[in-house]
């Protein structure tokens, strides 16, 4: 708002110096009054931002994130992205540290605080956060959901579920079945491959399953080996696993996207190297974290960041999140543990060595 004298009345009177010039008081005055206009102006648009929340509270959007196992990469990338592009965006971070009844909770708790966006990690989490929104009232419907490392989100219902038009959008990590299957066959070595999966996690059975069908077209068999969490917490029956493995003339072990198996990779792969048995990992934490072999993965950080650029369109405005597509990366990286080479004895082919990442 801007106020401006009558020059020309004041002109006209010859006297613009006598008639147009305001008193000290006056003008202490009049900067008070445009002070309390434009305070008043910001209040309502601050409140119109999102009435729900204080003035101060709607200048800062407000990132609700649901983890299922603490932070991992996946979350950096997420973060980092948005503070670079939202300066002052506040996060709000619950670990349901793998127990599934803890996230009714942290969504009403999202609800209470009046959120403007949950993140949320893996399918567990993101299956029960948008069965809780949508069992709430409209208001809370329109509260978005950004999920972040779903291995498939089309056999999940997410993406039926943004064709429902619920507000929900999300990166996936997976590298397609075809791309990690043409990644083994290259290594020109195995052609019996046991493909360990928790049958608890819904995920991993499909992902696996799919692997074996995908198999039927090559010279390579696939096993099917359901693990279950006690074996992998003890290491007499994960020898026991590791020697079943090798009377069944296994030669690689592949490990898929499982939460469970990348919570005891370190334990898993130990005991998997030491009888002699490679592993290939669909994910890049048991690479980096366990020690594994040789995989074809996507980097957390990196999808993470895909998550936080849709975050980012939605806390903006820009879209809703029904509107924007659901999305893994387009590149890939191929990923060798040179110790792990050194202790099976076995080195991958030049051609897989002159572009993979090497980790020593």
């Amino acid at each position: 708002m801007t106020f401006t004298p009558d020059t020309g009345a004041c002109m006209a009177a010859n006297n613009w110096v006598g008639q147009c010039r305001l008193s000290k008081a006056a003008s202490i005055a009049l900067l008070g009054l445009l002070i309390f206009l434009l305070s008043g102006i910001g209040q309502t648009v601050l409140a119109q931002t999102n009435p729900n929340r204080s003035n101060l509270e709607a200048a800062s959007p407000k990132v609700f994130m649901l983890l299922w196992r603490g932070m991992t990469e996946a979350e950096h990338g997420f973060v980092q992205y948005l503070e670079k592009t939202m300066p002052g965006v506040q996060f709000e971070v619950r670990d349901a540290d793998r127990d599934p009844a803890r996230i009714a909770g942290f969504v009403a708790e999202a609800r209470h605080q009046r959120a403007d966006l949950i993140y949320s990690f893996g399918t567990t989490v993101t299956l029960a956060t948008m069965q809780l929104l949508s069992q709430q009232a409209d208001s809370a419907k329109s509260l978005p959901l950004v999920f972040n490392i779903v291995s498939d989100p089309a056999g999940a219902g997410l993406v039926d579920a943004q064709d429902d038009n619920i507000p929900i959008t999300g990166a996936s990590h997976s590298v397609p079945l075809s791309n990690q299957l043409n990644a083994i066959l290259e290594l020109d070595r195995f052609s019996r491959i046991a493909a360990l999966y928790n049958p608890l996690e819904a995920n991993s059975q499909l992902a696996v399953s799919a692997l074996r069908q995908l198999g039927q077209g090559y010279t390579v068999e696939i096993l099917l080996v359901p693990v279950r969490e006690e074996q992998l917490t003890s290491n007499l029956l994960l020898e026991e696993l590791a020697s079943g493995l090798k009377r069944q003339a296994v030669e690689l072990v592949y490990l898929p996207s499982d939460s469970l198996l990348i919570a005891n990779a370190q334990t898993l792969v130990k005991a998997l190297h030491d009888s002699g048995l490679p592993t290939f990992s669909a994910t890049e934490s048991p690479l980096r974290n366990a020690g594994a072999f040789i995989g074809v993965v996507s980097r957390y950080r990196t999808v993470g960041q895909l998550a936080g650029l849709k975050a980012s369109q939605i806390l903006s405005g820009k879209d809703s999140a029904q509107e924007i597509p659901i999305e893994t990366l387009k590149k890939y990286s191929y990923v060798v543990n040179l110790n792990a080479a050194r202790q099976l004895d076995y080195y991958p082919p030049v051609s897989i060595l002159q572009f993979a990442e090497i980790l020593r």
